[in-house]
């Protein structure tokens, strides 16, 4: 039996210890897509929790006017708030596991010998020697249309206003 249960917690410590360091040594991109439906699940987390947050005031606004029980408001006022925790610790875990995403992209940008490209990057192409606006967002590296007033691509990270003589 104490053998079974060492065996047990071996694996438990093994399955442990694999899913700390598998984020470590994957290779992953994260494209502009996935940090648009990123941004789109936390902004309809927020809706969410902003429209909770005035349905428990206009609760408490119907219960000084006597509208609802006490009873009532209790029940209401804890089921809002237990949802509302909920989505503010959802919201809290996108964002530590998407700033640990850009923290690791930011190093692996900064590690890399200065002028070196990316493993993935395509080819160099010289730029025009006079500074160049690149219309509508559009990247002059990878051609992706990026959104208004972006200053860097969202697909490749190359910047969208190259000063004189820069090469992409």
């Amino acid at each position: 039996m104490l053998t079974f249960i060492a065996i047990a917690v071996g694996a438990v410590a093994l399955w442990m210890l694999f899913s700390a360091v598998r984020p470590l040594v994957e290779r992953g991109v994260v494209t502009a897509s996935d940090w648009e439906r990123v941004e789109n699940e936390a902004l309809n987390l927020l809706d969410r929790r902003d429209r909770l947050v005035a349905e428990l005031r206009e609760l408490e606004f119907e219960a000084a006017l006597d509208k609802i029980g006490r009873k009532d408001l209790d029940e209401l006022r804890t089921r809002y708030e237990l949802e509302a925790v909920a989505l503010d610790r959802k919201l809290d875990q996108h964002m530590d596991t998407y700033s640990a995403r850009i923290d690791a992209a930011v190093e692996a940008r900064l590690s890399r010998p200065e002028g070196a490209a990316p493993d993935d990057a395509p080819p160099a192409v010289e730029a025009p020697r006079e500074e160049k606006k690149v219309a509508e967002g559009a990247c002059p590296s990878c051609g992706f249309a990026n959104r208004p007033g972006a200053r860097f691509c969202n697909e490749c990270g190359s910047p969208l206003t190259l000063p004189a003589g820069v090469a992409t």
